[in-house]
């Protein structure tokens, strides 16, 4: 689908405008941005702390890749907003009977130039290690064979419960730090069959370059 199609000029006007400036504000500082790819799609994977996570991130990338910047999204979060507010996010919903639907969607967008964002631990959390990462963001890294950024999250201090939605927007705070790692191909694996363990390996090794940047403990 060619981009912005479908989608009013009043929204594209209104994240452009309106949402970037404001979910960069809330950024403090970053580090590693010399690895952020350039002229070329990828697929950025991160810690995964509040549900804003993707809208800060993609608040900054967007400066750099001057492209679109798409998410796999629990289906639940994606119908709450309706369809015309979520593809203007970037969203692209996440079926929770096939999850893996989605990701020809992902791969589509790649093909195009444009760059996805994944959360391999699914679920945004404050814990201080991070959870097991999910499997789909090897099957779009081997699918697409885009170099994956790895990257670390922290601050903020917000939870997904609405006190803390409130208090992200009312909270004038630039604490949220961001660390980019050294991009990550996996061409060892192009030619050989996919199967659970090189997924489980790949997915295992991003996971640790995550956690080495936001400092949280991974178990696998």
């Amino acid at each position: 689908m060619r981009e912005g199609r479908n989608m009013s000029p009043q929204y594209n006007t209104f994240a452009r405008k309106v949402l970037v400036p404001f979910f960069r504000s809330r950024i403090g500082k970053v580090y590693g941005s010399e690895w952020i790819p350039f002229n070329t799609p990828f697929i950025f994977a991160s810690n995964h702390t509040v549900s804003f996570d993707h809208a800060v991130l993609a608040s900054y990338l967007v400066s750099f890749v001057k492209k679109k910047i798409y998410f796999p999204t629990k289906h639940t979060y994606y119908d709450f907003y309706g369809e015309r507010i979520s593809r203007m996010l970037g969203m692209v919903r996440v079926d929770k009977e096939e999850p893996a639907r989605c990701i020809p969607q992902l791969l589509d967008k790649l093909r195009k130039g444009h760059c996805v964002g994944i959360f391999p631990e699914g679920v945004g959390h404050s814990g201080k290690k991070l959870k097991r990462g999910k499997t789909g963001v090897a099957r779009l890294a081997l699918a697409s064979r885009a170099r994956v950024l790895p990257v670390g999250v922290n601050g903020g201090g917000y939870s997904v419960h609405l006190v803390d939605w409130i208090r992200f927007f009312i909270d004038r705070r630039k604490n949220i730090t961001i660390r980019f790692g050294k991009p990550l191909s996996f061409e060892e694996y192009y030619h050989k069959p996919v199967t659970y363990d090189a997924l489980r390996s790949i997915t295992d090794r991003i996971m640790s370059e995550i956690s080495t940047l936001c400092g949280k403990v991974y178990e696998g």
